[in-house]
């Protein structure tokens, strides 16, 4: 099994700046057609996925951090997702065509791609 990491991306629209996975990016970025397909898109690679998610081979795990806010509170924020797989399991073709799409919008300010990190 092999260790991924993906940190969220930043997506900037109105004036605000958004910590997005592709999922968030194409529910904010995308319209009509395009929001269609993608929503489609999604629902198709997830349930390709599942299985391997049942089974193991596949495991997610978010990323956070907490931090300390002003009024000394501690908040516990999403950062981004490990995600250990087989290496010899490629990333969905699906998953690859919308984060191309995502990595070219001009909206995303920074974009973080999956690295291998074990």
């Amino acid at each position: 099994m092999a260790e991924y990491q993906q940190l969220y991306s930043i997506y900037s629209a109105n004036g605000k700046n958004y910590a997005v996975n592709l999922q968030a990016w194409g529910n904010r970025a995308l319209t009509g057609s395009d929001l269609t397909q993608f929503q489609n898109d999604m629902s198709a690679v997830y349930q390709d996925l599942q299985p391997y998610l049942t089974a193991g081979n596949i495991v997610l795990i978010n990323i956070t951090e907490t931090i300390t806010t002003v009024d000394s509170n501690s908040l516990t924020i999403p950062v981004g997702l490990t995600v250990t797989r087989s290496p010899d399991l490629p990333q969905h073709p699906i998953l690859e065509y919308w984060s191309q799409r995502m990595q070219a919008d001009p909206n995303i300010t920074v974009y973080n791609p999956e690295i291998r990190i074990s």
